[in-house]
């Protein structure tokens, strides 16, 4: 799947990753929305974020914590969701390439159900990404 990492600083890509393989409890999405944090993306690109200060971060990571998504696969354990819903997800997301980040500016997230911020969307779904 492609993601937008920051391989080092001042340096932004669009990389090739795996596909995250979901567990039990998770889903996964493809993702129809992310949003961008100017402040933190901002601070990381710049390298003034304090977590980069004593070797915090390792590059490439994805960036994201925000994203909008279908559900495009159910983990046995998961009875909330199906195949087809629309999830808001923030900062519940499961990559293995992210330092800090859980890298919602990708293709595809694996998605933990059983946390806080998770949100099934009905509707416009086309804003969300940014509430």
């Amino acid at each position: 799947m492609k993601a937008i990492a920051m391989t080092g600083l001042k340096k932004i890509e669009i990389i090739d990753v795996d596909t995250p393989q979901i567990t039990d409890d998770e889903v996964l999405t493809k993702t129809l929305y992310t949003s961008i944090s100017p402040g933190s993306y901002i601070q990381r690109f710049t390298g003034e974020d304090s977590r980069l200060t004593g070797g915090g971060v390792s590059y490439p990571f994805i960036t994201g914590y925000l994203n909008v998504g279908e559900v495009v696969e159910v983990g046995k354990n998961v009875k909330k969701y199906k195949v087809g819903d629309i999830l808001n997800v923030l900062c519940s997301v499961r990559q293995t390439s992210c330092a800090l980040y859980n890298g919602t500016d990708a293709e595809y997230q694996a998605v933990n159900v059983n946390v806080p911020f998770v949100i099934k969307l009905t509707g416009d779904s086309r804003h969300s990404a940014f509430q």
